[in-house]
């Protein structure tokens, strides 16, 4: 069975922007993610365990600030 990441996202340097996203593999401090509704790209800053695993699933909170390219 696959681990599914499940991600709450908060960009702490945009007011409202964030959202919710699910990886396949871990994520970790430095990856960008890209969000959905906006498109821009977003450097992961801090990573938190929301809650204790459920079956496959991990529960993650993450705060990333806006970058200017995947790098």
């Amino acid at each position: 069975m696959m681990t599914i990441y499940k991600l709450s996202i908060v960009v702490s340097d945009k007011r409202g922007v964030g959202g919710i996203q699910n990886l396949d593999k871990k994520p970790k401090i430095g990856d960008v993610l890209t969000l959905s509704k906006d498109k821009q790209c977003y450097k992961i800053t801090n990573i938190t365990e929301i809650m204790p695993p459920r079956g496959h699933f991990i529960y993650l909170h993450v705060i990333c600030k806006t970058t200017k390219n995947r790098s």
